[in-house]
């Protein structure tokens, strides 16, 4: 014991020498610890929410999801596909409707799309990207993305996605002969983190929008996503890339995370169709970077699954 207390005290000694003010709390096992950053305010924040589903399982969400979010300064924005006249009055008859803006979408928009006319509309300095998919799980989830997001060197800020069943979907050696858009795009997000990912916040190569958060001003000035190239699957991949290119760092916590409510593959079909071509586009844009290596993943790992590093290379570069 007196040395897991003697290294939390050298990690609050050297927070301090950087003049970073934080809580520095023990975690489930001896030796890691968690870095609790103070909030230097309460800016406000933007939750811009893709929906994809019914329409009345959309209310019973939002309702819990706004009654367990305990952030003073935040305003919801719902994309929704068609009308929402119908779900309008549904909605007024609730006590959370004053929180919560509705936005129609046509059916010629893509997600990136989508997100894109939210974040113009939003008024929060900070705005985060939900999927309604995504339940989550602590109170104080905003704060702990912008223990991370209020730092002018972090771009993105990402929470732990926990699957809808045990088994993980995609782990940290792939499955080469996996053609799957969407089991390639869950890799590169998810690799970088190895195993201290369950107890560690770490800078990592990309992160999902499925629970992310990004400072609004920076969101614009990048050109937003890049709805015309990725039109869902690849654009928080691309995105991310683009702010280590100016010089960011993008930065993962699992002491933020939400649940699937339903299998991945099921509820990515929404937009099928339009990201078949997706993954030649991302690897073709951004070769060099892939090439290059994500710097947070050890490809020696490859040897424990028996995978081949120039198989692995053909499958990560694209053939």
């Amino acid at each position: 014991k007196y040395a897991d207390e003697a290294g939390r005290k050298a990690v609050r000694n050297a927070l301090a020498r950087r003049g970073i003010k934080a809580d520095v709390e023990y975690r489930d096992w001896k030796f890691y610890y968690r870095v609790k950053r103070e909030l230097s305010a309460f800016p406000s924040v933007s939750v811009c929410i893709l929906f994809s589903g019914k329409k009345d399982t959309l209310l019973r969400w939002l309702q819990r999801l706004v009654a367990l979010t305990k952030y003073p300064n935040v305003e919801f924005y719902v994309i929704l596909n068609g009308s929402r006249h119908e779900f309008c009055q549904q909605l007024e008859k609730t006590d959370c409707s004053e929180k919560i803006h509705l936005m129609s979408a046509t059916a010629s928009m893509n997600p990136s799309a989508m997100y894109n006319k939210a974040v113009q509309q939003a008024g929060g300095k900070y705005v985060v990207f939900l999927n309604s998919c995504l339940q989550i799980q602590e109170e104080n989830w905003i704060q702990g993305l912008l223990e991370y997001g209020q730092d002018e060197k972090v771009g993105m800020v990402g929470g732990r996605i926990l699957p809808f069943a045990d088994k993980e979907f995609v782990s940290t050696i792939p499955d080469v002969t996996q053609r799957s858009d969407l089991y390639y795009a869950r890799f590169l997000q998810k690799c970088s983190r190895h195993m201290n990912g369950l107890h560690l916040a770490q800078n990592v190569f990309v992160l999902s929008w499925n629970l992310a958060m990004i400072e609004r001003k920076l969101f614009l000035e990048m050109g937003g996503f890049a709805a015309n190239s990725f039109a869902g699957l690849f654009a928080d991949c691309d995105l991310c890339f683009r702010l280590q290119d100016n010089g960011l760092k993008n930065l993962y916590t699992p002491f933020v995370s939400g649940r699937l409510l339903q299998p991945e593959e099921k509820q990515i079909s929404f937009v099928a169709g339009i990201t078949e071509s997706e993954k030649t586009i991302f690897q073709k844009k951004w070769q060099k970077k892939l090439q290059a290596g994500d710097p947070y993943y050890n490809r020696k790992v490859l040897g424990q699954g028996d995978v081949k590093e120039e198989d692995f290379l053909v499958w990560y570069l694209g053939e």
